[in-house]
């Protein structure tokens, strides 16, 4: 998809209104004439809240664009999560305030678990539903969801997760909140923690409850794997 040549090209135009609505069509635009990307080559990932596409600069680069959907998304039940986040205390409650909210909340979880020394894609630029980030990925292809892979080193794989939780607790003071293998993304042996836009801060009254269900699920991914793990241990040496 030449995104630049939506704004020439009447026929290239009316195809790309068929994908996106006006509000996104815009934003494309918008950030591809400030030279964030050049195209948009495929879809990595797609759900009812948000796709994923590869993007390409003009220097060749490849990038990660998330797009939120304005009128598939569950905007209530993002309204939910940003409602007691001390970040976005004055949201408003339209549709697209909101979803433009949740890809802002994306975007700084992303960055404050980037400077901590979290495996996460680097956030590059976020602009209204679309967020621009780091490409996951090996000679242009995308990484694989540790889901869809076995692990060569289960116990090393482990131990790192095990970090990413306690340094994202102390370090980001975050709580990722749907740890699991799906959203999990794996160079080599190395994990990349993907979808934190619900990611919540520590202060947050939830956040014992999710950071408990986080190494829950992180044991029952050590017990499959046949590594030793004692959750008890974890929790308390994170709070």
């Amino acid at each position: 998809m030449m995104i630049e040549k939506f704004s020439k090209d009447a026929d290239q135009l009316k195809i790309y209104q068929g994908v996106f609505d006006d509000y996104t069509l815009r934003t494309l635009v918008d950030l591809a004439s400030k030279h964030y990307f050049n195209t948009l080559d495929y879809p990595i990932s797609t759900g009812k809240e948000a796709d994923v596409y590869r993007a390409t600069t003009k220097e060749g680069d490849y990038r990660a664009v998330k797009i939120y959907r304005i009128e598939t998304s569950n905007f209530r039940n993002m309204y939910n999560y940003l409602a007691g986040d001390v970040r976005f205390a004055h949201i408003k409650k339209n549709k697209r305030s909101i979803i433009k909210t949740w890809c802002q909340k994306e975007y700084r979880n992303l960055r404050d678990m980037y400077e901590a020394g979290i495996g996460v894609p680097k956030p590059i630029k976020f602009m209204n539903n679309v967020l621009i980030m780091e490409f996951l990925g090996e000679n242009g292809m995308p990484a694989t969801l540790l889901v869809k892979q076995k692990p060569k080193q289960p116990k090393k794989l482990i131990l790192t997760l095990t970090r990413y939780i306690k340094e994202m607790y102390k370090k980001a003071n975050l709580v990722h909140g749907d740890f699991s293998e799906f959203n999990i993304m794996m160079i080599g042996e190395r994990p990349y923690l993907i979808d934190v836009s619900q990611a919540l801060r520590t202060e947050h009254v939830t956040a014992k409850e999710l950071l408990k269900r986080d190494i829950h699920n992180l044991a029952r991914l050590a017990k499959k794997y046949g590594v030793d793990f004692d959750a008890e241990k974890v929790y308390d040496s994170t709070i």
